[in-house]
């Protein structure tokens, strides 16, 4: 089983806003997010990707493109993981410095109401344009926002993406 590390400060905080912001939304338009941390070591010539949704969000997704239900992220069938790889290695497409990465699902782990997807692509060369596309969830939810935090050599620069806008571009 797949256990979270190496995640930072920054990335739980943000888990934490998203958690309270949901808590705390009485209105009845429900707020669709995604927070996407991406982690580039060119020592490693890795490139790590942590994504965390609502696991219900992630659900109807599932239940609408592929007819999955109840699905136990801890313990996936081999069916299950082929279509959760498919569809979340199509809704994010990464390119290093123009070139597209080839990305591997690594698995999913649900707690409490967020669903962390576990990603990541070699990088061989020296990263100076990083280019983002993030559909996550917005092929059913037009409303979803998908924000990406990308760091390199210890510099964390931030995009946020939307249906209208799904992708962006961050020089080093």
């Amino acid at each position: 089983m797949l256990k979270i590390s190496n995640f930072t400060g920054r990335f739980f905080t943000i888990t934490f806003l998203m958690v309270i912001m949901l808590l705390l939304s009485f209105s009845a338009h429900k707020y669709y997010a995604s927070i996407t941390k991406i982690e580039i070591n060119e020592q490693e010539q890795l490139v790590k990707v942590y994504t965390q949704v609502f696991v219900d969000d992630f659900e109807d997704v599932l239940e609408e493109r592929y007819k999955l239900s109840a699905i136990d992220f801890e313990n996936l069938s081999d069916e299950e993981e082929k279509y959760i790889a498919a569809y979340v290695t199509k809704k994010i497409q990464l390119k290093v410095n123009r070139q597209p990465m080839e990305l591997k699902f690594l698995g999913c782990e649900a707690k409490n109401e967020l669903l962390y997807i576990f990603v990541e692509a070699p990088v061989k060369e020296t990263v100076k344009r990083f280019d983002v596309e993030n559909t996550m969830l917005q092929d059913l939810f037009s409303e979803q926002q998908n924000t990406i935090d990308i760091t390199n050599n210890k510099i964390t620069k931030s995009l946020h993406l939307y249906a209208e806008n799904p992708s962006g571009t961050i020089y080093y």
